[in-house]
């Protein structure tokens, strides 16, 4: 990680995850862009925008500023964790520098410091990387980084931070090796991320499984599961599983993430194939993001029986599980 960090591997090591993902026309185009606009014009703007919002926020009095990564622009419809966690902080009148990701600086536009929600901030993942030090004036009495994912770059941002009165937080929300054998975190590196947990003030999990799998770095790691919030599912969808009705038709649902680490794609045709046998209907309703193009090819060689919706936002999920007659949870583990 060090090494990649240091001038010029880090401009090869930024260009081969680029045609990794986007491919090598994207990125050969990228990359002439950026030499032909210069990078100190790209981050000298980034630089002062970031200050203005400094500036903002101590004219504004808050007495508590919190930074959030997160994976996602911010879309408070969404209601993943860190969304949650920010809505949540800004309804107390905390003021929050929400940082989003983004794989790319011509990936998503994400003006710098916007207020994207009441007292929500947002900038994108690189200007944080770049220039977290302007955060360093920040007037606050309380200040608090929190990192939503083990990115590498974070254990330097939180470090830096730390030294100038900062607390650091990490949230243990995911087994990341998994995503990263998925290929949708090439970024991980597991060492970064045990450094985080070492070095971090605070560390939180979601699960036993993930405090058990650092417990031999930390034994005060906090156990802080998912929740949720009764009135974004709706109040009166409690009830509205259905027994089976007795239809030609047996629908079967599904919502969550899709990467072929843990969802068992294969149990889900080979299901398919013995009702096919049997002379038995199915169908699929699969909600979720995270697949592969093999996958999605997959999806289309069965458009009878595998209906796929991409992403849907919370609030409408029983919009959807209305209609099935079986739910289905097909992990490998």
């Amino acid at each position: 990680y060090r090494v990649v960090k240091l001038p010029p591997l880090n401009y090869a090591y930024d260009f081969a995850k680029m045609w990794r993902r986007y491919g090598l026309l994207h990125s050969l185009q990228t990359a002439r862009h950026e030499i032909l606009l210069g990078h100190s014009a790209q981050e000298e703007p980034s630089r002062q925008s970031l200050l203005e919002l400094v500036k903002r926020l101590n004219l504004r009095k808050y007495r508590e500023v919190c930074i959030v990564t997160s994976t996602f622009s911010f879309d408070k419809r969404l209601h993943q964790r860190a969304m949650s966690l920010t809505t949540s902080l800004a309804a107390r009148g905390i003021a929050v520098i929400y940082v989003a990701w983004r794989w790319s600086k011509h990936d998503v536009l994400i003006p710098v410091g916007q207020e994207v929600h009441a007292n929500v901030f947002e900038i994108p993942v690189d200007t944080f990387l770049q220039h977290h030090d302007c955060l360093e004036a920040l007037e606050q009495e309380h200040r608090t980084f929190i990192a939503e994912f083990p990115y590498p770059g974070f254990l330097e941002a939180g470090l830096a931070l730390k030294e100038h009165g900062f607390s650091t937080l990490y949230e243990i929300v995911d087994n990341w090796e998994e995503f990263q054998r998925a290929n949708q975190a090439p970024w991980y590196i597991q060492e970064a991320e045990e450094a985080i947990v070492n070095n971090f003030d605070i560390i939180t999990t979601v699960s036993n499984p993930l405090r058990e799998k650092f417990s031999a770095s930390r034994t005060d790691m906090e156990l802080v599961p998912n929740g949720y919030e009764p009135d974004v599912l709706g109040r009166k969808n409690a009830s509205i599983a259905r027994p089976f009705a007795g239809n030609s038709v047996v629908n079967i649902g599904y919502f969550g993430h899709l990467t072929e680490s843990w969802f068992d794609w294969e149990l889900v045709f080979a299901i398919l194939d013995l009702a096919a046998k049997d002379q038995l209907r199915l169908k699929f309703h699969i909600i979720g993001y995270g697949e592969t193009r093999r996958i999605r090819s997959q999806i289309r060689a069965h458009p009878l029986e595998i209906e796929f919706y991409g992403r849907v936002l919370t609030n409408e999920l029983h919009t959807y599980v209305a209609g099935w007659d079986l739910g289905i949870v097909p992990f490998k583990k």
